[in-house]
């Protein structure tokens, strides 16, 4: 997983160099963060990067079969 995010972008350190699985994993970080209710003890912030990492793979893999 090791393949630019932003390949053809002029400058690649605009974007601090991203492979596209670790800016999946920023956006869905992100989105699960923003759904999860403050008291509940076990997302934390390594269970939340933890899923978004698990669930980047994933959605990469399934991108991979198109």
């Amino acid at each position: 997983m090791t393949f630019p995010a932003f390949p053809h972008c002029p400058d690649p350190d605009t974007y601090g160099g991203l492979t596209k699985r670790e800016y999946a994993a920023i956006h869905i970080a992100a989105a699960i963060a923003s759904r999860r209710i403050v008291a509940n003890d076990r997302f934390t912030q390594e269970a939340v990067a933890q899923e978004a990492v698990a669930l980047a793979d994933a959605v990469l893999r399934e991108a991979g079969k198109a």
